[in-house]
């Protein structure tokens, strides 16, 4: 009898581990896997047969749940586990078998998204011009030339080429060229760059094109045969958007978003990523008096828009790269003063709005040089600048940028003449050079004497102080320390002036001295996809 009364006394014992009021609890029959995804899954679908076992041989009633719906969302559709993306992180599911009694059991798995990886490649105004718009070399492209120190003749070779070398050399998923695509806005020039860029996208590379000031409705486009310029046809806003249908203007899946009031629109080309592409230029009232117009501007309605784009990333947990040909942020102390039509019309308000959006960093054009900035709004708020020098123009630079899986976004700058090797190289660097001195000894020495009142030996001196100064503006990381002595002897000179005399000598100490973080040729943005609350 006692041995009985034991014997069940176990059996009750053993029962109540495994049941509950003579049912048995669901079990784990096998454990999930943790897995790693990458920002751009979008959905992913989990079959969850075998995962739980019930010795009642009841139906389950499996459920699931995240623990940080920010970076999944999770549910059951029958035994099929969904997640969803909703953001990059870590978290753990957890699910959930139970039975009709009410009875469960748990197990849980973690789950890591991981931010998206991205190459990229930024090229600026290029000033690509159709060899069919160059006759015979003479005075009509010489004095085009001596406006601006770009190498017109040469751009049928430095384009292509350097497209060449960046797919070769980089392999960018995307290549972006940000604004004055064409010399002056030609119908040839532009059919020409379409060409180009066509055969950049059979290379890998998705291609993305930001309108320049240049580029639409300029009643500058010309022809030039020995002394002659003769007008030929330009591109409408219409035409232009036609012409590159397949370079952000096809309302595909990439292409999600076009402003109805300018040429902007939002792009992901990678799942996670958004670009947005800002149209900044007022061609509306161009005409044969003012054939094109510098000064850059956006448009009320462009920011809604810009504004809306930035909510929906946000929600989603997107990151946001922005990309405009006009400059927000002065690279140099006073530019705004000196030089007004290199920063778009209230450039610290839109400075401080962008930042304040949440947009960390926009690649701008426009003013030749290689420069990287930050600006910082009344709320905090920071946003980086980052000006790409034209290919046409000293030292004919290129950026590859990659937007790691930390987030971080690495910036490096590579030059046309990288292609040759030696002497080759050199040849054309300093072709480049030369062609930069030239136009700028100029450029000075007219600004020097009518602005600034310099005349006499002074002026010489002051002429080529500026051009030195302008050369290393352009190619970046600038320090007046680098400057040649006479350079520096210079500036002095200019600062010990009085009146204008003086001004001209701050400008140009203010020009080689380097605005934060002083380093434009390598630099890294950190966290770029990660939200503020």
């Amino acid at each position: 009898m006692r041995l009985l009364l034991f014997c069940l006394l176990i059996s009750g014992l053993f029962f109540s581990c495994q049941k509950n009021e003579l049912n048995y609890i669901p079990e784990v029959n096998s454990q999930p896997q943790n897995i790693k995804l990458s920002q751009g899954f979008v959905e992913q679908r989990i079959n969850l047969e075998g995962i739980f076992a019930d010795r009642d041989g009841e139906s389950l009633q499996i459920t699931a749940f995240s623990n940080a719906i920010e970076v999944v969302d999770a549910e059951i559709d029958d035994k099929v586990l969904i997640i969803t993306e909703k953001g990059n992180g870590s978290t753990k599911i957890t699910l959930r078998a139970t039975d009709s009694m009410g009875d469960y059991t748990e197990t849980r798995f973690d789950v890591e998204v991981k931010p998206p990886y991205l190459r990229f490649a930024v090229i600026s105004d290029p000033h690509y011009m159709d060899q069919s718009l160059r006759g015979l070399f003479g005075s009509a492209l010489i004095n085009e030339k001596n406006k601006n120190p770009l190498m017109f003749e040469h751009s049928d070779i430095i384009l292509p080429q350097t497209i060449q070398m960046i797919s070769s050399n980089f392999r960018p998923k995307v290549l972006i060229v940000n604004g004055d695509l064409t010399k002056d806005g030609s119908l040839a020039s532009h059919q020409s760059m379409v060409a180009i860029l066509d055969k950049a996208q059979k290379l890998g590379m998705q291609v993305y094109v930001v309108p320049g000031c240049r580029d639409i409705n300029n009643f500058n486009a010309s022809r030039y045969s020995g002394a002659n310029k003769v007008s030929v046809p330009n591109v409408t806003p219409e035409k232009y958007k036609t012409l590159y249908h397949n370079f952000g203007y096809n309302d595909d899946q990439i292409t999600f978003s076009q402003d109805l009031s300018s040429l902007s629109y939002a792009c992901e080309p990678q799942k996670g990523v958004y670009m947005i592409m800002i149209d900044s230029n007022s061609f509306e009232g161009n005409s044969a008096s003012r054939p094109y117009n510098e000064k850059s501007r956006i448009k009320p309605e462009t920011m809604d828009w810009i504004r809306s784009i930035v909510a929906q990333a946000r929600d989603e947990r997107k990151t946001v790269i922005t990309f405009m040909h006009g400059a927000i942020a002065e690279s140099f102390t006073g530019e705004a003063e000196y030089f007004p039509l290199n920063l778009i019309e209230n450039a610290d308000n839109i400075a401080n709005t962008l930042a304040d959006l949440g947009i960390k960093v926009i690649f701008t054009g426009h003013n030749h040089i290689q420069d990287i900035c930050e600006h910082t709004s009344p709320d905090g708020n920071h946003i980086t600048q980052i000006s790409t020098g034209s290919l046409l123009s000293y030292p004919n630079p290129y950026r590859i940028i990659t937007l790691k899986t930390d987030q971080n976004l690495s910036i490096a700058t590579h030059i046309f003449s990288e292609l040759y090797q030696g002497e080759q190289g050199a040849l054309f660097l300093n072709q480049a050079k030369d062609d930069f001195k030239k136009h700028y000894s100029v450029f000075f020495n007219n600004i020097l004497s009518t602005k600034y009142g310099v005349d006499g030996s002074l002026l010489a001196i002051a002429t080529n102080t500026a051009t030195e100064v302008g050369l290393m503006h352009s190619y970046g990381n600038e320090k007046k320390s680098d400057l040649d002595e006479k350079s520096q002897v210079g500036i002095i000179m200019l600062q010990e002036g009085t009146g204008s005399i003086h001004d001209a000598g701050e400008l140009l100490n203010s020009m080689v001295n380097d605005l934060f973080p002083r380093n434009d040729i390598e630099f890294s943005v950190p966290k770029l996809g990660v939200w503020d609350e």
